[in-house]
C-alpha cells in the first residue's frame, strides 16, 4: 500500500474518484466550522490550505525512516497553497515535505508521479474522506481514511489490526 515517493520516503495515503464534479456538504459532528464539504474528486482548490490526517494499516516507518510493515499509520498532511505538502508523522511515520498535484480526473499525486496516487471512493463521512491508492489505474491495498480531526484519526488508528476495508 504505497502512496508515492515523498523525498525518498514512501508515503501511503490513497484517494479515488473521477470527475471533479459537485461538492457534497455533510454536517461535521465535532469538526470545527460546523460543516465539511466533501468533494467527489480531489482538486487543487479543495486541498489548498487544508490539513488532513491520513490513517491506514500497512507500510510505515520508524523514527529513523526504516520500513515497518503491518502497522497502523497516522500522517498529518498540510496542503500548502503553492503545491507543497508538509507531512508530520504522528504514528509510525516520519515527517517530510514534497510537491503535490491533482490530475484532471482527481488523482492526488506527489513529486510529479502521476502514475500513482489517491482517489476518493464512496464511503466518506462527516469525519473523513475515504480514499484508495491507485497504481497505474489499479487500486492497491485497503482504504485510507483522511480525517478532518487529529484526535479522531488517532483514536481510530489505535483500533486497527488489519487493512481498512472498502
Amino acid at each position: 500500500m504505497h502512496f508515492s515517493e515523498f523525498a525518498g520516503c514512501v508515503v501511503d495515503c490513497r484517494m479515488r474518484r473521477r470527475g471533479v464534479s459537485k461538492l457534497l456538504t455533510i454536517s461535521a459532528g465535532g469538526t470545527t466550522g460546523g460543516a465539511t464539504s466533501i468533494p467527489s474528486a480531489f482538486s487543487m482548490s479543495y486541498l489548498s490550505g487544508k490539513t488532513l490526517y491520513g490513517v491506514w494499516f500497512g507500510d510505515g516507518t520508524d523514527a529513523s525512516g526504516n520500513a515497518k510493515h503491518n502497522v497502523p499509520v497516522v500522517l498529518k498532511v498540510v496542503y500548502g497553497v503553492t503545491g507543497t505538502a508538509q507531512t508530520t508523522g504522528l504514528l509510525n511515520y516520519v515527517s517530510q515535505s514534497a510537491s503535490y498535484g491533482v490530475t484532471a480526473s482527481g488523482l492526488l499525486y506527489f513529486e510529479g508521479d502521476t502514475t500513482q496516487g489517491n482517489t476518493i471512493v464512496s464511503g466518506s463521512t462527516s469525519q473523513y474522506i475515504k480514499a484508495s491508492h491507485m497504481v497505474s489505474g489499479v487500486s492497491e491495498g485497503g482504504a485510507v481514511l483522511m480525517y478532518f480531526d487529529q484526535s479522531a484519526a488517532m483514536a481510530y488508528a489505535n483500533t486497527l489490526h488489519a487493512v481498512i476495508p472498502f
